[in-house]
């Protein structure tokens, strides 16, 4: 039989997950806590339930234990957020090896707070041959009673990013990229990515998540679409958001600043010292050239690109799919957009990527073939002249859990790759006077501590990738649309640094289609002609 057990209240943060305490397991606490290393707790390390070596849980678990836990956990557990995820979860350095648990984190602040006999009942009513952890975000992390889930673009970055780094793509490109930041006119801290460009007959839009453009505090929960004509109700979007174009703008000009005040120290101390600087002073003199030409650049830049067309209702479902649909089409001001990608430059060089790649090899022993295909992709990105975004179909649409999927640069991470979990999580989302909605949502598991997505990130897409013939040019194909995450602070933890949520696109797309009325089909990822 399971030990079921209390954590007694002087060891809960050692459970080795940011912002967590563990409340009660049925495992053994030798196994969940960590030891105490000066200053510094160990982290546990989090891999994905996949492949052959977990293929036996897997069904399992979906058999007999999502439906029965998850109408259990509802009613044992009514009135609080709360979500559930089946991850490989240990100390053990090879993450793969680490038991499987099944891992509930209440959302609602201080939910076990006094009651935490509630947790241990929870535990007694569930089966007796599975690892199961309860926990709960630790007091010193709390920001709010507000019971509403986080979102990756909600009050993202309240500083806004620096977003020098993509200046080329963002202010000298005819036309925005996918990945871009973008954010609504009159909400500055509410920012998310650019997913890339859909067309409809002759037209084509923005696409991105609802909860990047219609924030939960200011917007009704119903869904909206743009009545044609009506200019003085338009709902306007920027590219970059506001706040990400201000806050480059000001790193910007106190470069400038700086290197404004390095050419007025080197005269001074080339006339004091009678040594000759005039070399170092040209560098810096070259360096205030290019920043005075993108302050320029950017202040001119036309940050207006569109408006909101539609977006579904709040935590919008339909019946043949059990996520939530998060999602919303900007009608597009500006000339000629196209899904392509800036070449991504050294990437072999990038660690996350290579290092995800090599685990992968290891944790599905992949035959040669299979290695050799994953390395000749990271080396044909790596070389690529021209990235650009294929349409799906039915035939490439389908997600699989033992393939490594690709995020480009987003807003606020490089290029990163990951693999889907092979058990959905279970996401219960409580509003304030209202019932719980519940969704079982895609997981995408980066390496640890390897995070694919932060705060505004909402949007950015995740791709299958394919290395064309020619040797010069990457297809894209879009997989999921991420939608949330575990961002850096916020109210409500979603529990994992290295867990990304996203949407199958191909639902996305079909869904975008019966909401607005179109012929099934009818919308695709457009493709502009070189």
């Amino acid at each position: 039989m399971s030990l079921l057990s209390i954590i007694e209240q002087k060891n809960r943060y050692k459970y080795g997950l940011k912002w967590q305490e563990v409340i009660a397991t049925n495992q053994t606490q030798k196994d969940i806590l960590g030891e105490d290393l000066f200053r510094d707790l160990p982290r546990k390390k989090v891999s994905a339930v996949q492949g052959q070596r977990d293929k036996n849980y897997i069904e399992y678990f979906e058999k007999n234990l999502r439906y029965l836990l998850k109408d259990f956990l509802l009613s044992s557990l009514s009135n609080c957020s709360w979500t559930l995820n089946v991850l490989h979860l240990g100390f053990g350095d090879k993450v793969y090896l680490n038991p499987i648990v099944i891992h509930i984190l209440i959302q609602t602040p201080g939910y076990f707070t006094g009651n935490e006999s509630a947790a241990l009942k929870v535990l007694q009513e569930t089966h007796e041959q599975i690892n199961i952890d309860i926990c709960q975000i630790r007091n010193s992390m709390l920001r709010s009673t507000d019971g509403d889930a986080d979102k990756g673009g909600d009050d993202a970055n309240k500083g806004g990013v620096d977003l020098k780094y993509s200046f080329k793509d963002l202010y000298r490109m005819y036309t925005p990229c996918p990945g871009l930041s973008i954010g609504r006119e009159e909400f500055r801290p509410n920012i998310g990515s650019l997913a890339g460009f859909l067309k409809h007959k002759d037209d084509i839009y923005g696409l991105t998540c609802r909860h990047v453009v219609f924030p939960h505090a200011a917007f009704q929960t119903k869904g909206y679409k743009y009545r044609d004509g009506n200019e003085m109700s338009k709902l306007n979007i920027s590219i970059p958001a506001p706040m990400d174009h201000d806050k480059t703008l000001e790193i910007l000009k106190n470069n400038l600043k700086n290197v404004q005040t390095s050419i007025k120290n080197l005269r001074k101390y080339q006339e004091i010292s009678n040594k000759d600087y005039s070399k170092q002073i040209r560098q810096k003199q070259e360096e205030e050239n290019v920043f005075h030409e993108q302050i320029q650049e950017a202040e001119n830049h036309q940050t207006s690109v569109g408006y909101v067309y539609a977006a579904p209702e709040e935590s919008h479902k339909i019946p043949t799919y059990k996520g939530f649909l998060d999602w919303s089409i900007i009608r597009n001001t500006y000339p000629a957009p196209k899904n392509m990608l800036s070449p991504a430059t050294n990437l072999c060089h990038n660690n996350q990527v290579r290092e995800f790649i090599e685990y992968m090899k290891e944790t599905h022993e992949w035959p040669k073939n299979k290695c050799e295909e994953y390395d000749a992709k990271l080396k044909g990105l790596d070389n690529a002249e021209r990235i650009f975004v294929k349409n799906p179909n039915s035939a490439s649409s389908t997600l699989c859990n033992d393939t490594i999927y690709f995020k480009p640069t987003s807003r606020t991470f490089g290029w990163k790759a990951c693999s889907m979990n092979g058990i959905m999580s279970v996401q219960t989302i409580l509003h304030a006077h209202d019932t719980p909605k519940t969704s079982d949502e895609h997981v995408f598991v980066g390496r640890h501590e390897g995070a694919i997505s932060t705060k505004g990130d909402s949007g950015a897409l995740i791709y299958e990738l394919e290395a064309c013939a020619d040797g010069k040019s990457i297809a894209l194909t879009p997989m999921a649309m991420i939608w949330s995450g575990s961002p850096n602070g916020g109210v409500v933890l979603q529990g994992f640094d290295d867990v990304t949520y996203a949407t199958p696109v191909d639902v996305l797309l079909k869904d975008i289609e019966t909401e607005m009325g179109w012929d099934g089909g009818s919308l695709e990822f457009h493709q502009a002609l070189e």
